[in-house]
């Protein structure tokens, strides 16, 4: 089967179950983000432990309950204020990522980190940025409230770089773990992607810098 067409019902079955447990209610979400932090603990970094140095494993676990300890925050203080707040670190990463997969299989020429993750391309960078620019335009004017989370409309740009460097940086941080263990993916749990962290590296990420901006700016 197409390896792109597995990748694109993989990614449409993960967003109908976490929509599903999203609207399910706050127990069924945050039990879920538990449950997949506990899995990358358990079954995607422990198996590392001999391959990694000590450190970076600890990195890599402490980076991924920060992350869902982060999602876990935004849906229990922000959810009544829009729901697309605990929603956003996925909706950011997924765009970034999907316009950074198409832009750099067209226009790929210049490699980002070729000793890190070979295939990612500086224009693969520049289709995130656009990617999250036309979801943040699309934010802005269909909610009210979408401005008010960025500030301003300087704040506004200001995020629209903040997200865009974070989801890069957090699928980078990720894929430079992997090549330290000599391993593809984290798992084998999503066809097409890998492991549950190779599908949630932006995320969690973009899920901090979130926080940040909400304790900061907000």
């Amino acid at each position: 089967m197409n390896s792109v067409f597995v990748r694109a019902l993989t990614s449409l079955a993960a967003a109908a179950i976490l929509f599903g447990l999203f609207f399910a209610g706050t127990t069924f979400f945050v039990t879920g983000l538990l449950v997949c932090v506990a899995s990358i603990l358990i079954f995607e970094l422990r198996p590392l432990v001999g391959r990694l140095r000590w450190w970076l494993t600890v990195m890599a676990g402490a980076y991924s309950v920060a992350g869902v300890l982060c999602l876990i925050w935004l849906d229990l203080f922000f959810r009544s204020t829009s729901v697309l707040i605990p929603l956003y670190p996925f909706l950011a990463a997924a765009t970034a990522d999907s316009a950074a997969y198409l832009c750099g299989k067209v226009f790929g020429r210049h490699k980002l980190a070729p000793s890190i993750s070979p295939k990612k391309t500086w224009e693969g960078v520049a289709g995130a940025f656009f990617g999250i620019v036309i979801l943040h335009a699309n934010l802005v004017l269909n909610s009210k409230a979408a401005l008010s989370f960025f500030v301003s409309w300087t704040g506004l740009a200001v995020a629209t770089v903040l997200v865009t460097v974070a989801a890069v940086c957090g699928d980078l941080f990720a894929s430079w773990i992997k090549r330290k263990a000599g391993v593809k993916d984290y798992g084998a749990i999503l066809p097409g992607h890998g492991g549950l962290l190779d599908r949630l590296d932006a995320v969690f990420l973009v899920a901090i810098a979130c926080a940040a901006w909400l304790v900061i700016f907000v």
